[in-house]
């Protein structure tokens, strides 16, 4: 086996136990959120009817008796994107500026391979893993919703899956970006999660600001969520802005890992 095949195994086995567990997690939230999309369905009365417009706007809350307005509001709105930012996020940390800092990234780079195989290699095993979480999602979702006469659009679901998939994987390149110029684990976690808020606050309670309302398009979560991904599917604008920011902070990340100094322990 090759140097560079080595490293991408090693990474691979690293996250293969932690992968498991979050997808197990992942399968149990599908299933408790929409085993309860029966009482919402029957219900005689609406469930948001006294709650005002722009509130249920701002918080990604839709009809809730409508099959695809249940999932924005109780899965894709808040819980999965959450979820699966603080996957991806504690993943790029270990295998980034975790390493660093205890140096076995040091120890790492003394095989025959750069650091950029080295930095590049992890951040593509984190983004295959976040795809298969996304796929576990996904897979569930198909398995309950047929079960549960919860009738959405199945291209819709899988467009919202994917939609919020790549928010995690985003943010995974914000740590990777900040690990990959210097940051210390807990400055990278920092930085991170700051990119992580703000992102919620200005899609979520921007739009209650008639001043700050047009900032709400500087929000990641706007760009994956838009209106709501499970009733109208993903906006080829914000799909387009995260692969391109993506790519763009990957890109800043391992130019900056190639022309500094590595820490060691």
């Amino acid at each position: 086996m090759s140097a560079t095949n080595e490293v991408l195994s090693h990474a691979g086995r690293r996250l293969r136990k932690s992968a498991l567990i979050w997808g197990g997690v992942l399968a149990l939230l599908v299933l408790t959120i929409v085993s309860t999309w029966p009482g919402f369905r029957d219900a005689e009365t609406s469930f948001t009817d006294d709650l005002p417009e722009s509130m249920l706007s701002a918080f990604g809350i839709a009809d809730l008796s409508d099959p695809a307005g249940f999932l924005d509001s109780n899965l894709f709105s808040l819980v999965l994107p959450l979820l699966l930012i603080c996957a991806a996020i504690a993943w790029t940390s270990n295998l980034t500026a975790g390493d660093e800092d205890s140096g076995q990234l040091e120890m790492e780079l003394t095989l025959p391979v750069t650091r950029t195989q080295v930095y590049l290699g992890r951040f593509a095993t984190v983004a295959a893993a976040m795809l298969g979480l996304g796929l576990v999602v996904l897979v569930f979702l198909y398995m309950c919703m047929p079960a549960l006469e919860l009738d959405a659009s199945y291209g819709n679901v899988a467009a919202a899956t994917f939609s919020v998939t790549l928010l995690g994987l985003l943010h995974a390149a914000v740590l990777y970006c900040a690990a990959g110029t210097g940051a210390a684990r807990g400055a990278a976690l920092g930085i991170t999660a700051g990119v992580a808020g703000f992102g919620y606050v200005a899609q979520s309670l921007f739009p209650l600001s008639e001043a700050l309302e047009s900032l709400q398009v500087l929000s990641p979560w706007q760009w994956a969520l838009g209106d709501g991904p499970a009733q109208h599917g993903f906006s080829l604008g914000g799909l387009v802005a995260i692969l391109v920011v993506t790519g763009a902070l990957v890109a800043v990340g391992t130019w900056g890992v190639n022309r500094r100094d590595i820490r060691g322990a």
